[in-house]
């Protein structure tokens, strides 16, 4: 354009040298010819151009998600009196993360984050020794759920769009995982209520349920 950069004027999407004559440049076309001829002009000593588009909840003031999904779980679960081992008989939940893009990926997601919960509740432990070394070293000391322990889940969606994202998106993860987690721990304290016990420490393994029963108070 002959002139200084420092001259430029830019407004209304175009470009113009304040005090000349002449029509503006619009910004699409000098953006074209800085393209085209930017290897061949000595003027432009870096001629790459760079598009960037970024976008900010306009609810978020502290932290970092602008959504919460949200979830309803019920599980139906029997206690060993004699063992203290916890059986899960039934379960069933419904999520609600916004509009769902994927249903499969939804679906696998809240299956996985529920089954997550539920062995967080009964059987996963980082334990130590005395000398502050893991004892749970390997997938024979940390229990996880396998497909045996666990009954067919019965999972349903509802949408309910949030009116902070782009799609109307949520989280589809951390509903089945918190929810889970409660929803186990709520439903042995349930079980146990009649013998006047309730437990708090998870996870509610065999050895530290029938350790409750026996000693009839809350632990």
């Amino acid at each position: 354009m002959e002139a200084e950069a420092e001259t430029l004027e830019f407004a209304d999407g175009a470009v113009r040298v304040p005090g000349r004559d002449g029509p503006a440049k619009p910004l699409g076309e000098l953006a074209r010819e800085i393209a085209i001829t930017a290897l061949f002009n000595p003027a432009l000593t870096d001629p790459q151009l760079e598009s960037t588009k970024t976008y900010y909840p306009p609810n978020i003031q502290h932290g970092a998600y602008p959504t919460f999904p949200y979830s309803a779980h019920v599980a139906v679960v029997e206690v060993d009196r004699e063992t203290g081992l916890v059986t899960v008989l039934a379960y069933a939940a419904v999520d609600d993360c916004g509009v769902v893009v994927n249903p499969t990926f939804v679906e696998g997601q809240f299956h996985g984050s529920i089954v997550m919960g539920i062995g967080g509740a009964l059987w996963e432990e980082l334990a130590y020794g005395s000398d502050g070394r893991p004892r749970t070293t390997t997938f024979k000391h940390y229990l996880m759920p396998r497909a045996a322990d666990l009954p067919h889940l019965e999972t349903g969606s509802q949408v309910t769009p949030s009116p902070f994202t782009l799609l109307g998106t949520k989280g589809s993860g951390e509903g089945g995982l918190a929810g889970a987690v409660a929803c186990i721990a709520n439903a042995v304290n349930d079980a146990l209520a009649p013998l006047g016990v309730t437990i708090n420490e998870m996870p509610l393994s065999a050895p530290r349920v029938l350790r409750a029963i026996r000693e009839g108070a809350t632990t």
